[in-house]
């Protein structure tokens, strides 16, 4: 990033912390793989890329040069978050929570590489994301919405079908 920029500071404040906090949030889903993850780390983990996607959303405003990697970090981070609160949501479906809380570490790297890439036109961008995450994410979705459907106790308000269909179409996947 050129030196020129008056929003420099700005956006590297903004890389350094969002790295911190996915670094954190990492934490918490590793903790999936040892058995010892719980709805509070999901809850959390939603709540610290949430603050990724308040801050992206916030600089698009105040940095043209950056906007389409801000957007598509807000996108992602937005996946995330949804993701996180839906696994809470099917707890008591554990195998299943394992596999979104290692889809969300696989997110989170590819929020942590748009973040080294921030300056780099959306197209190369996008096709960044359509190669990491598209599959995994439809797969991920479907097994989502196969017990959504299947357990009557499941709180579908809370995240709709429609509000993960949107943000594919905004990352160019859907």
């Amino acid at each position: 990033m050129s030196g020129s920029d008056p929003n420099l500071n700005i956006i590297d404040g903004f890389v350094k912390e969002s790295i911190v906090i996915i670094d954190r949030g990492q934490g918490l889903l590793d903790k999936f793989n040892d058995g010892e993850g719980s709805e509070k780390d999901l809850i959390e983990f939603a709540n610290l890329v949430d603050r990724i996607l308040g801050a992206a959303q916030n600089l698009r405003l105040v940095s043209p040069k950056h906007q389409p990697a801000l957007t598509i970090i807000a996108d992602v981070a937005a996946l995330c978050k949804a993701l996180g609160y839906r696994a809470v949501m099917i707890y008591a479906f554990q195998d299943l929570v394992n596999l979104t809380a290692n889809f969300l570490l696989d997110a989170t790297d590819l929020i942590k590489e748009l973040l080294s890439k921030i300056s780099e036109p959306a197209a190369s961008l996008k096709d960044e994301v359509r190669n990491i995450l598209l599959e995994r994410l439809r797969w991920i979705n479907k097994v989502h919405q196969k017990i959504s459907t299947e357990n009557k106790s499941f709180d579908s308000e809370k995240l709709k079908q429609q509000d993960i269909d949107e943000l594919m179409k905004k990352l160019g996947l859907g």
